[in-house]
């Protein structure tokens, strides 16, 4: 195992996620000065707007009494409207200064306003309160008196608005100033602890840098390292732990026709085709090689930087596999006709009863014994009889179907599977084998008089498995040669 600075790669890491929260905490203090300014900018202007209403409040109250002495009805009327209007906003404005509510804007939506918190702006509040608030209730009882309100109820109100409006608006002017005041110390707190951040970010940022670059040069030369290792291994491949190539050596080209800046970054799955003991070189569309390629595979886990890789050694074993599967083939073949064997006809009946159960199908066990053949033996000798048996097994593998399976059980005796056909076609099969068998008159020179009996078992009316229906359509023949031989029978007729 290979381990490079595992404790850097964590260092590194810590340093990227605290520069993380600081660029965060930055754009957080940036989204609370916008808001505190948004939120200072309209209380300011709130306030400004009071310092107008206590103007127009008392402005409104002059001219009331101006038109009620000259009669001037319709004039009142606007201007006791006016009166309501801005005593109704001044005391809601003024409340929510004190305690903290709602107050419409300019264009008549109720926007939200806090508490004055400074001691000043507390003081002036507490103040502007105990002013208003009798001048606010005379006025309220003189808008009650509508529409008999006359010029004696006018000349009250008026003493009223001349002794309290212009202190009122005085402190209104103060609330102003104070706040423009309390909003750039609050401003300015917040842009120095933003400032703070960002230097502390800047600095993190330079030792990320320092370490990125120190795990880098640590990096490369463990690759350079993990490289050589690849290089001096006859055929290799170096990858991630999820299959990735990374790098590979000129053997590795060779044996997988590609370049390496091809096989860089593809998946090991689409060069090898894994078996059970082995595993099959899958080459390129465009490549003109036609020999297989068996390689096996062993693997070498190692760690650069804290990552895992995987370095692939692949031995070509392509003649071995030649000769496994020769031999393999042996074991099933009969070596005299190059028909399956026993074991291989028994194999391909238990493949086919399973195929024929899943579909619920049916299929025809042919037993063929060959007539005369103990004659031919005794008068010409085993070689020839030999000969004989070869040119029977090439007859029959001519006669039947690409899809049907013939076997050799040993001296005389053949089997057919005969699959996909009916009744009727197997039937005439088996009159056709029967034919040519009889047909073959002559083997080296040789004059020789030969048969065959045949017998027909079906699946699963005869048996339902291997040894069952090799059994009667061996009973089958029996019952054939019995007739006469040079025939077939069913096992349905027996």
């Amino acid at each position: 195992m290979l381990d490079i600075s595992r404790s850097s790669i964590k260092k590194l890491i810590s340093l990227i996620c605290l520069f993380v929260i600081l660029d965060i905490m930055v754009l957080a203090l940036n989204f609370m000065l916008t808001v505190q300014l948004e939120q200072d900018a309209r209380e300011i202007n709130i306030a400004g707007r009071q310092r107008m209403l206590s103007q127009e409040i008392g402005k409104t109250v002059l001219l009331l009494d101006l038109h009620l002495k000259a009669g001037e009805y319709t004039k009142v009327a606007v201007e006791l409207d006016k009166l309501q209007y801005a005593t109704e906003v001044f005391d809601q404005t003024l409340r929510s200064f004190d305690e903290g509510g709602t107050t419409p804007d300019a264009a008549g939506v109720k926007v939200p306003i806090r508490a004055v918190e400074g001691a000043i702006a507390r003081r002036v509040v507490d103040a502007a309160m105990h002013l208003w608030l009798p001048w606010h209730a005379s006025i309220v009882t003189f808008l009650a008196g509508r529409p008999t309100i006359n010029t004696h109820a006018t000349t009250a109100l008026i003493e009223k608005t001349v002794q309290t409006n212009d202190d009122v608006r005085l402190l209104m002017n103060t609330l102003t100033i104070y706040l423009e005041s309390d909003s750039k110390n609050a401003a300015q707190n917040i842009r120095y602890f933003q400032g703070l951040t960002f230097v502390f970010a800047l600095l993190n940022f330079v030792f990320i840098i320092r370490q990125f670059f120190s795990h880098l040069a640590l990096t490369r030369a463990g690759k350079r390292f993990l490289e050589k290792i690849v290089n001096n291994v006859d055929v290799a491949i170096l990858m991630t732990k999820q299959g990735h190539i990374v790098s590979c050596n000129q053997s590795a080209e060779e044996i997988f026709s590609r370049s390496k800046d091809v096989m860089l970054g593809l998946q090991i799955d689409s060069l090898l085709e894994k078996g059970d003991r082995c595993s099959k070189v899958i080459l390129p569309p465009s490549s003109n090689v036609k020999k297989v390629t068996y390689v096996e595979v062993s693997t070498k886990e190692v760690r650069l930087n804290g990552e895992i890789f995987l370095i692939y050694t692949v031995a070509d074993i392509s003649s071995q596999k030649v000769i496994e599967t020769y031999l393999s083939e042996l074991a099933f073949i009969d070596p005299l006709t190059d028909l399956c064997n026993r074991q291989m006809v028994d194999r391909r009946l238990k493949q086919e009863i399973n195929r024929c159960s899943h579909e619920s199908a049916i299929f025809s066990l042919l037993f063929i014994d060959l007539d005369g053949f103990k004659q031919v033996n005794d008068q010409y000798g085993h070689d020839l009889g030999d000969q004989v048996l070869k040119n029977v097994a090439q007859l029959l593998t001519n006669t039947v179907r690409q899809s049907d399976v013939v076997g050799r059980l040993g001296g005389d005796e053949f089997l057919v599977i005969c699959s996909h056909a009916s009744a009727k076609g197997v039937e005439e099969l088996a009159s056709k084998l029967i034919e040519r068998i009889c047909s073959l008159t002559t083997v080296d020179g040789c004059e020789i008089c030969l048969g065959a009996s045949i017998g027909i078992a079906t699946y699963p009316a005869d048996g339902d498995t291997a040894q069952l229906l090799r059994k009667n359509a061996d009973k089958a023949m029996y019952a054939a040669k019995s007739k006469g031989k040079g025939c077939y029978c069913l096992v349905a007729d027996i």
